[in-house]
């Protein structure tokens, strides 16, 4: 088997960034550890959007729900899931990092029931102080605006 050299495969990660609406999206390694890589909150959402709706397997491995022998036996046998809500049933995956142009970040995707039905709410957080209650934060935030207007609908 062959493989793409780094170099083709940060291309291809920003013409598909591009081909999703990442429009102020850029990337200069493939691992993300580089500062040159760029991405706005924007940017962030237009990934969240296109994995959840097209590519939910992905989610599932960074949520701990999928299976991690999809392709045999892990080369790596001792690895952990380090996403602060793995354990969250609402959680259906995202991914945390940590550089020193943007702190802590995060982009988690939550599934929340309104009603009998439930919503995708996508979180991206950068320079955070605490991931975890942030979020948290924001998911009670939207959760409280969403049944303020369903309520409002329903008078």
């Amino acid at each position: 088997a062959t493989y793409p050299s780094s170099r083709t495969f940060v291309a291809r990660m920003n013409e598909k960034a591009t081909a999703i609406g990442m429009a102020h999206g850029k990337f200069v390694d493939p691992a993300g550890v580089s500062n040159d890589n760029v991405a706005t909150p924007s940017d962030l959402f237009r990934l969240a959007q296109y994995l959840y709706s097209n590519r939910q397997f992905i989610l599932r491995m960074t949520a701990g729900t999928a299976s991690t022998r999809i392709y045999g036996e892990p080369a790596f046998s001792n690895l952990e899931n380090f996403n602060v809500f793995a354990d969250d049933p609402r959680f259906v995956g995202g991914k945390i990092g940590k550089t020193t142009g943007a702190g802590n970040t995060g982009l988690f995707i939550f599934e929340i029931p309104f009603g009998d039905t439930k919503r995708p709410i996508a979180v991206v957080l950068l320079d955070s102080a605490n991931l975890h209650d942030d979020a948290l934060i924001l998911i009670r935030q939207a959760t409280e605006f969403y049944s303020l207007n369903e309520n409002a609908a329903q008078e």
